[in-house]
C-alpha cells in the first residue's frame, strides 16, 4: 500500500505496560454482611459460594506468580472483570453508609509503582 510506513504494514505494535500491584482484599465479608443486612441472613447464606468464587478469584490475581502476558493470567483476569461487572450491578460500593462502604480497592501505578492510588 502506497504511503504505509513499512513498520506498520507488517507488524502489530504493542506497548507493553506491566500490571498494577494491588494490596489483598477481602470481598466475601463486606457482601454477605450487605445481603444479610438488606436483603435477609438466608440471601447471605445462598449467595455465600459465588461470594467465595469472587473472592477466590481476586486472591488468585494477588498472589498468582505467573507471568502477565500468561494465557492463564489474561484468564484469571478476565474472569474476574466478569465477576466484579455482576458484583457492580448489584451491591452499591462506595463510602456510603447505605452501601458496601467496607471495600477499598488499592492499586499502583503501573509506570510510578511507588504511586497508590484508591
Amino acid at each position: 500500500m502506497a504511503g504505509q510506513s513499512s513498520a506498520a504494514a507488517g507488524a502489530n505494535l504493542m506497548l507493553a505496560i506491566y500490571e498494577k500491584k494491588t494490596t489483598d482484599l477481602d470481598l466475601f465479608r463486606p457482601l454477605c454482611n450487605y445481603i444479610s443486612a438488606v436483603y435477609s441472613e438466608r440471601g447471605g447464606q445462598n449467595l455465600e459460594d459465588d461470594l467465595r468464587t469472587v473472592n477466590q478469584y481476586r486472591s488468585n490475581l494477588e498472589h498468582q506468580s505467573q507471568p502477565s502476558h500468561s494465557t492463564a493470567r489474561r484468564d484469571l483476569l478476565q474472569n474476574y472483570f466478569k465477576a466484579l461487572c455482576l458484583v457492580e450491578t448489584r451491591f452499591p460500593i462506595s463510602p456510603d453508609k447505605d452501601h458496601v462502604n467496607a471495600v477499598i480497592f488499592v492499586w499502583y501505578d503501573a509506570f510510578k509503582p511507588k504511586q497508590k492510588a484508591s
